[in-house]
């Protein structure tokens, strides 16, 4: 079942970006830069115009300000929509990588 954008399905905050992001479908051997449109704690949304299938599992690559190196991840897609995007959900990240962006959010939150 695809899963769906609106707000209230979300378990977690959201940080809006517009960084680059490098995805690695996993078991292909392409790479697609393409734009990371936001994250949360739990996973992130990526523009990319043909995603791949819900259930797919993607390697990740990207940078967030203030963090020091490349983010390497996995993630499986859980919502997709041609021509917008596709949200996936974090299977491996970094728990310090994790924390991280849970500090983001609750300084933005806090600022706000």
């Amino acid at each position: 079942m695809v899963g769906t954008l609106a707000a209230e399905k979300r378990r977690h905050k959201r940080l809006a970006l517009l960084n680059e992001i490098m995805v690695m479908f996993s078991g292909r051997m392409d790479k697609r830069p393409t734009r990371l449109l936001d994250i949360s704690s739990g996973g992130l949304f990526i523009d990319c115009m043909l995603p791949p299938p819900v259930g797919t599992i993607v390697d990740l690559k990207f940078n967030l300000q203030g963090y020091e190196q490349p983010i390497e991840a996995q993630g499986q897609v859980r919502f997709k929509q041609d021509g917008l995007g596709m949200g996936v959900q974090f299977t491996r990240i970094d728990p310090d990588v994790q924390a991280y962006i849970e500090s983001l959010l609750a300084h933005i939150e806090k600022a706000g």
